[in-house]
């Protein structure tokens, strides 16, 4: 059997431990602007949603308005159509009426 013999030297200058913490440090920083711009993009994306909504609670105003409208013109539609009606069988009347008396 074979038995390997390993060494792990561990530097114990202080620029090496200076040089950790250097970068332990930057780590740390990375990570925090990493975490503002997430919540940034989050701030960006949630007033994002609350215009759709916006815009969708308006587009529904409008449809209802339209739909209210195009209620009334059939109304006013069906009363012109009415009176039309009427006069017209009025007006067919009074030509029979003469065509009878000559």
């Amino acid at each position: 059997m074979n038995f390997g013999f390993f060494f792990f030297f561990f530097p114990t200058s202080t620029s090496f431990v200076k040089g950790t913490g250097n970068y332990v440090k930057t780590l740390v920083a990375f990570n925090q602007r990493q975490n503002q711009i997430s919540k940034r993009e989050e701030g960006v994306k949630e007033k994002i949603i609350l215009s759709q909504e916006k815009n969708i609670h308006r587009l529904n105003e409008l449809v209802r308005s339209l739909q209210q409208q195009l209620l009334q013109c059939r109304g006013n539609n069906e009363t012109t159509n009415g009176t039309v009606s009427r006069m017209t069988e009025h007006v067919i009347e009074l030509e029979r009426q003469q065509i009878l008396d000559d």
